[in-house]
């Protein structure tokens, strides 16, 4: 049964997240839905990042198995052709950027090593990029904001950033990046982990930005998370700030080159 690997880029604007639903648009709905179509048989699909309603994705990773090949006898052409023919089927709001052959049994979801975001905020409201980054029409001071990453970084119990229920092994998350950038009039957050809480890079965007207005100070993060208290942190900074960006697998990287 040969494995496939596709890598989506989307536009998570117009829909409820990724993962199937009854009624709400949803990006697995979609692409299930249209590998069905040219497939002419139910294909499920797994993601590396099940991204919430409003997130978008540059880089996410699926995969997907098929017992034969629905047409054609050489499994490279096949590929191609499929990658073209799926493109063409897919809403305009989602692309396929890669489809190639996977080893047996490649499930996106758990041989992902690493999952890389994006959290973008911006100063200035801008109309034709206003789904890609939160606008926040306040001066933020990039010193305090940068201690507080500094304390972030020291952390590996995050409780304080989600408001999910859990037993305490699964509040434990080991960052392998975290850095806040200076882009054109904002920042950008960078995260990479092999797996995150509910909710996590967003509360870690509301909380840098309550730092760098001055409404917290960088010690206040450092109590919150020691407290384990969400109360403490900032707020949920919005969904169409933050973008996955890809993930690391031992035998392939999907990550954009850093920047």
């Amino acid at each position: 049964m040969p494995s496939f690997r596709i890598t989506l880029e989307y536009d998570g604007t117009d829909f409820s997240g990724w993962q199937r639903q009854r009624v709400p648009r949803t990006v697995q709905g979609e692409v299930e839905a249209a590998l069905a179509l040219l497939c002419r048989r139910p294909v499920p699909i797994k993601a590396a990042g099940r991204t919430d309603a409003g997130v978008h994705a540059t880089g996410q990773v699926a995969s997907f198995a098929l017992e034969t090949l629905p047409w054609g006898d050489r499994i490279e052409d096949f590929v191609g052709d499929l990658a073209c023919r799926l493109d063409r089927a897919l809403p305009e709001d989602i692309a396929v950027r890669d489809l190639s052959v996977a080893a047996p049994g490649f499930s996106a979801r758990h041989d992902a090593l690493r999952r890389s975001y994006r959290y973008r905020i911006r100063r200035r409201r801008r109309p034709l990029s206003r789904h890609l980054s939160w606008a926040v029409p306040y001066e933020l001071d990039p010193e305090p904001m940068g201690a507080a990453i500094d304390i972030m970084r020291k952390h590996k119990d995050f409780k304080a950033f989600t408001r999910v229920e859990l037993e305490l092994p699964a509040y434990l998350v080991e960052l392998s990046r975290l850095e806040l950038v200076r882009a054109e009039d904002g920042f950008d957050l960078l995260v990479r982990a092999r797996r995150f809480l509910h909710n996590m890079i967003r509360i870690m965007a509301g909380t840098l930005v309550d730092v760098g207005r001055g409404r917290l100070v960088p010690a206040d993060v450092d109590h919150a998370l020691r407290m384990r208290d969400r109360r403490l942190a900032g707020p949920t900074a919005p969904p169409h700030g933050l973008c996955f960006e890809g993930a690391d697998y031992a035998d392939v990287d999907s990550r954009p080159a850093e920047r």
